[in-house]
């Protein structure tokens, strides 16, 4: 059973402005890189990758030991919009032979690929309350040194 709040990576602790301590002190210190996408993505999950990889870049929290993590929530994604597709073209309710109305069984395939998707972008820092948590921090001006003469 898991105790307390999961470890946050270094990198999202430094764009939130955290102090680090704890465990991350002698944490591990994955490189930064992008990287390629796995052959075995269909067109669907490709066509994502291209479209997150450059909003990871820029936060510079990806590493190249990300990519199976980074393909799991492409593939996640393109299941659940295939699986969408398919109830808008099928219906969302089937019946059985004895007339009974249920849920066609697409509206599971998209609920479980739709929760591991959200998974996954919460370990990227894509949904919306994980943006909330990071703050942007400015780099602090160099002083000239006029303005410690002015304000003395």
């Amino acid at each position: 059973m898991p105790r307390g709040r999961k470890p946050v990576p270094e990198a999202i602790l430094k764009i939130r402005g955290s102090r680090i301590r704890g465990p991350h002190r002698n944490s591990i210190q994955a490189e930064p890189g992008m990287p390629p996408a796995p052959p075995w993505l269909c067109d669907l999950a490709r066509s994502e990758w291209e479209r997150i990889v450059p909003m990871l870049e820029s936060s510079k929290v990806m590493s190249l030991r990300h990519q199976q993590t980074l393909a799991a929530y492409c593939d996640s994604y393109a299941d659940m919009v295939q699986a969408d597709a398919e109830l808008r073209e099928q219906g969302a309710t089937v019946t059985d032979e004895r007339g009974r109305v249920s849920n066609h069984p697409a509206w599971m395939r998209k609920k479980d690929a739709r929760l591991s998707m959200l998974r996954f972008a919460a370990e990227f820092g894509l949904t919306a309350s994980a943006l909330a948590r990071v703050n942007a921090i400015e780099a602090p001006k160099e002083s000239t040194g006029d303005d410690d003469r002015m304000f003395a």
